[in-house]
């Protein structure tokens, strides 16, 4: 390959990964005439050339995130979005009025040195009313 084809190539590559859809980097490599592998030297050899790949990667996620977000927001707005993906919405869209708090405080001192099972931080956490916070169990295992 010559240094002209280089540089055509380089430039065919980096003008499809920085369009407005969202392109693998082999889809974009063909475009561009080579294969994934001649991208990949030619990035080892060109470290501008690997920077600028690698804002235009950054470009690419974005659109991916894009085309997420909008098939998330019509399954929501159409009512067929999981009970799981409507939380996760709203909680990371409206923060303020939205948000899942599940934090458990539980200190315990086992005599036999053993662990703490997940059930009786399960029974903690109901116990102390919202969930936000658990009483911490004295040695014989007491609620204080």
């Amino acid at each position: 390959m010559t240094d002209r084809e280089r540089e055509t190539a380089k430039a065919k590559f980096l003008e499809a990964l920085r369009g407005d859809k969202p392109l693998a980097m082999d889809r974009a490599a063909r475009r561009a005439g080579v294969n994934r592998v001649t991208v990949w030297r030619l990035r080892q050899d060109d470290p501008d050339f690997d920077q600028a790949v690698r804002e235009a990667q950054d470009h690419q996620d974005s659109l991916r995130v894009q085309v997420v977000e909008d098939c998330l927001f019509d399954r929501l707005a159409k009512g067929t979005a999981s009970p799981a993906e409507t939380i996760f919405f709203l909680c990371n869209r409206a923060p303020a009025r939205w948000r899942h708090v599940a934090t458990i405080r539980a200190e315990r001192s086992e005599p036999d040195g053993g662990s703490v099972s997940f059930a009786d931080l399960l029974k903690w956490a109901a116990e102390s009313g919202k969930g936000n916070h658990a009483a911490a169990p004295d040695a014989a295992g007491a609620m204080e």
